[in-house]
């Protein structure tokens, strides 16, 4: 099942886009499956009326899902990150393990600085950070060779985590990854796109009783993509061996709200824990 941001369910189906700079990097109208539980279904031309290079928006089919997540389920973007705000490369891949990199910021525990925009049904819950918050990804493994369209490098993934924490280091949300792809153009413009294919678990942090567990989708737009750290090399996977890379980003994640008595029960339950700390300090 894929999971993208923003992504709309039809019927009982899940469909998304990623749009791809620029089109002469891409035949139109091709057709090609992706390794893992993802496949490309068409990919279409379309005109940029805000620039003058045309793109394409690559569309992915992702598989059924149940007639009452269909009738009632609506992902929203509800956070923001900024890791792309310094001078070196975010995220790297290397011994088949693609991950933040250490920025080598002091004093905070993530690998990323990055300010925090909270969005949708999460906003009310905490204030934007400007920055001083900090991020990682960690363990995201490549599964099988990787797959060769005309000027495209696409890879799957499986695994990994994800951790968020505020500027004193006390954890936001965290997750835990199930499948992933991740695709980018062989040589300029050195673009890239890396997005969960399901549905990523909700694992911890303050921030975790306001999201639906199981119901979280990463996307990570990649730019200045250089294999071997060469400008302009993109993503290169010769014989079907994505080569090691580093590129910046920027990151969404995307979430579904719980039901409200979910969000009643977890309030009730830090009040009743609260009560339950002081009684003992006074007994």
């Amino acid at each position: 099942m894929v999971i993208h941001t923003p992504y709309e369910i039809k019927g009982d189906h899940i469909f998304l886009s990623v749009r791809f700079f620029p089109f002469s990097v891409v035949t139109p109208n091709c057709s090609s499956p992706i390794p893992g539980p993802v496949s490309i279904i068409s990919i279409v031309r379309e005109a940029e009326p805000t620039a003058s290079v045309d793109h394409v928006t690559v569309i992915f089919f992702s598989g059924r899902v149940s007639p009452a997540r269909a009738a009632s389920a609506k992902a929203s973007t509800i956070i923001k990150l900024s890791l792309s705000n310094d001078t070196s490369p975010d995220v790297g891949y290397n011994g088949g393990v693609f991950s933040t990199l250490d920025d080598g910021v002091g004093g905070t525990v993530g690998d990323q600085n990055t300010g925090v925009d909270f969005l949708d049904f999460l906003s009310p819950h905490h204030a934007n950070i400007a920055s001083g918050a900090s991020y990682s990804l960690v363990g995201v493994n490549a599964v099988g060779p990787a797959t060769n369209l005309p000027g495209v490098a696409l890879q799957s993934f499986t695994g990994g985590d994800f951790f968020l924490y505020d500027p004193a280091n006390a954890l936001l949300l965290s997750g835990h990854l199930g499948g992933s792809s991740l695709f980018g153009t062989v040589g300029p413009p050195s673009t890239g796109a890396f997005f969960s294919v399901t549905f990523a678990n909700v694992t911890g942090g303050s921030l975790a009783p306001f999201i639906a567990p199981g119901s979280l989708s990463l996307s990570i737009s990649m730019t200045d993509v250089r294999t071997g750290g060469v400008p302009g090399s993109g993503l290169q996977a010769p014989q079907g061996v994505l080569l090691p890379f580093v590129a910046d980003v920027t990151q969404t994640i995307a979430g579904e709200a719980p039901e409200p008595s979910s969000v009643l029960l977890a309030i009730l339950g830090g009040v009743l824990v609260s009560a339950y700390s002081v009684r003992r300090k006074i007994s």
